[in-house]
């Protein structure tokens, strides 16, 4: 036996990764017990953990259940118990790997029975030799174990015999490994249930803090992650002393404060008739770094808040400072030591020609007038329900400072669309004034982004329109909306939010009834169209959900032991019959990705061998008639105004 692990068993082991990926798909929907499953059954080392109970071993909570009765009106089951299979099996006929076949009675078990996967420390050989990945997919299948196990052996007759792969049955409980899971048979048989998970004291603490009967649970032991990587860094060492990736990883991981995160958790369960979900993340304080600027950024203020009409049937809020991550960053890429010089000196590059093109320091003018409290939100008296009356609004830290950077930046735009080549069109922004009001807006095609600074706040949105009845609303806010405040109280109790979601299901289900009836057919379409006959009718008549409609939303807050998350929905799913706008309120949980993107090189198309460009295809390629041959232009042209329009009526309390 080859000692190293072979390109055959490293391809191998993809191929079961994904297989096992494919198998763990149906926990997403549904799975509730009285504990974590199957936990009493695997090694307490667990790095991580995925377990659900499973359709037929729901509880009595399923039964009261909103999703019980949606379920039991759509044709949901057909899907998971006859559908997926039925494909799997096919998947050759249809131009898929014949591998896929394999899972098809798995999956038909794992729907219904509970299942759970371990993730456990790799293993390292000699001198940090052959890494040994331990994995294990637990089924507890009931009578149907003799038939997973022989499944399960044909899955995997081809595996090579370095990849360490084998597949045990202790009566109803069927187990996959990969690599040393240390005491299968004896644990599966209750042998040392001391050494189980269930037992591990930080996995008990998680749990304790969520969801008593849980219907998915999720764990990882963070810390162990950590001192698991930290060892193939060393690893990596041994081979080569000096291995600078190496070297840097071990003091990203410090910067970060990576070793200061103990463990997370989530759980997912039934909340009375509702459908709950509750994560907490073991960080205690004192915190710092990148982790700790997104996680615990401090509370959200009301006053942003009562910039969001009361009508609002969606909104998400939520704080982050882009100054105090752009912070963390560069003391972050300065910690990192002479390897990463180049990392270093292409971030002082990009900063510097930002300044170069814009006149700005992008952190002290920019990032700085920003502040940290943000929100967006779908309201019908500003711009309607649809994805077009997206509003968006920051409240700012220095409102003039925010104004003149903004000039700036617009000033910057103009003269790049002026130096438009001839024959090609020109971007450019403007101005409108409404009722005494700068409404600063792009004059481009079908959407005409658009912003504006009143009363401390930037508003932007998608048309001027929106912006302007955003900047003038004077209705009562929906930190007044007793709906709202009694939603978030169930969730958060007293705790100060650091950010808050919500969805007025019963106003938004209409429009996003009909999205999800076409992503839906767009897939179930397709399957018919490949000959594979698709259940009809997955989704339920609207007249048979409209009745287990409510608001859905989340929470997030942090105290002294680390960060919380908590959500609660009718049911698994739900959140989707918010349709567009309920997928636009995602893009708070983008704010970190934007943030590390300011902190980045920006504007480098050019490079510093040449002018700052716009980003290829944003003016070039556009299809539409040639513009005239251009006339010389000042050099920096201000803003163009138009001529006052006439202001919006103001919404009516």
């Amino acid at each position: 036996m080859n000692p190293h692990p072979t390109t055959a068993s490293r391809t191998w082991l993809s191929l079961l990764a994904v297989r096992t990926a494919a198998a763990c798909v149906v926990m997403v929907f549904v799975s509730a017990a009285s504990a974590q499953p199957l936990a009493d059954r695997m090694p307490d080392d667990a790095l991580a953990y995925v377990g659900w109970a499973g359709a037929d071993h729901l509880g009595p909570d399923y039964e009261r259940s909103h999703a019980k009765a949606v379920l039991d009106a759509s044709n949901l089951r057909a899907v998971f118990e006859e559908f997926l299979p039925r494909l799997m099996n096919q998947a050759g006929e249809a131009g898929l790997p014949d591998e896929l076949s394999r899972l098809g009675p798995i999956l038909s078990v794992a729907w219904k029975h509970p299942t759970a996967l371990y993730v456990g420390p790799v293993a390292f050989g000699d001198a940090g030799n052959n890494p040994q990945p331990r994995l294990a997919l637990y089924l507890s299948a009931g009578g149907e174990a003799e038939k997973v196990e022989t499944a399960l052996k044909q899955a995997v007759e081809d595996a090579p015999d370095d990849a360490k792969v084998a597949v045990v049955r202790v009566g109803e409980i069927v187990i996959l490994t990969v690599g040393d899971v240390p005491n299968v048979v004896g644990l599966l048989a209750g042998e040392n249930p001391e050494k189980t998970l269930a037992r591990s004291a930080g996995f008990a603490e998680a749990m304790k803090k969520l969801d008593a009967r849980p219907v998915f649970a999720v764990y990882v032991n963070v810390g162990a992650v950590a001192a698991n990587l930290d060892m193939a860094a060393g690893a990596a060492l041994l081979k080569n002393p000096r291995d600078e990736d190496a070297k840097a990883f071990r003091r990203a991981m410090d910067l970060l404060d990576v070793k200061n995160i103990r463990r997370f958790a989530m759980t997912a369960g039934f909340d009375g008739a509702d459908f709950s979900c509750r994560a907490w993340l073991d960080y205690p304080a004192p915190r710092k770094g990148i982790v700790a600027a997104l996680l615990d950024p401090g509370p959200l203020s009301d006053n942003l808040l009562r910039s969001v009409p009361a009508s609002a049937t969606t909104l998400a809020a939520a704080r982050f400072d882009a100054g105090r991550l752009f912070d963390e960053i560069k003391g972050l890429i300065d910690g990192l030591g002479p390897e990463a010089r180049h990392i270093r000196n292409d971030f002082e590059e990009g900063l510097a020609e930002f300044k170069e093109a814009t006149g700005l320091d992008l952190r002290a003018d920019l990032l700085g007038s920003l502040g940290a409290d943000w929100a967006v939100y779908f309201a019908p008296e500003v711009g309607g329900n649809g994805i077009l009356g997206l509003t968006a609004v920051n409240r700012l830290t220095d409102a003039e400072k925010a104004k003149n950077s903004l000039a700036k930046l617009v000033e910057t735009a103009n003269k790049m669309g002026q130096d438009a080549p001839p024959g090609r069109p020109r971007f450019t922004i403007r101005r409108a004034v409404v009722d005494g009001l700068d409404i600063d807006y792009m004059g481009i095609p079908v959407v005409s982004p658009a912003w504006t600074i009143a009363e401390g706040k930037l508003y932007a949105a998608l048309y001027p329109q929106v912006a302007a009845s955003a900047a003038a609303r004077t209705a009562k806010s929906i930190v007044d909306d007793a709906q709202f405040k009694t939603f978030v109280k169930s969730l958060a109790g007293d705790n100060r939010l650091t950010s808050v979601e919500y969805l007025d299901l019963p106003k938004t289900a209409p429009e996003g009834y009909q999205l999800a009836l076409m992503l839906s057919q767009v897939l179930l379409g397709a399957a018919d169209m490949m000959g594979m006959e698709a259940p009809s009718m997955v989704i339920p008549p609207y007249a048979k959900l409209a009745p287990h409609l409510s608001p859905a939303g989340s929470v997030t807050w942090t105290d002294a032991t680390g960060w919380h998350y908590r959500s609660r929905s009718p049911f698994p799913g739900a959140s989707l019959l918010a349709g567009p706008s309920g997928a636009a309120t995602m893009l708070m949980g983008l704010l970190p990705v934007l943030g590390y993107s300011m902190a980045a090189p920006l504007g480098r198309h050019g490079g510093l061998d040449g002018p700052m460009e716009a980003p290829p295809g944003a003016m070039e390629d556009a299809d539409i008639l040639p513009a005239p041959e251009a006339k010389p232009m000042p050099e920096v042209a201000p803003i163009p105004e138009v001529q006052p329009m006439p202001a919006p009526e103001p919404a009516r309390p």
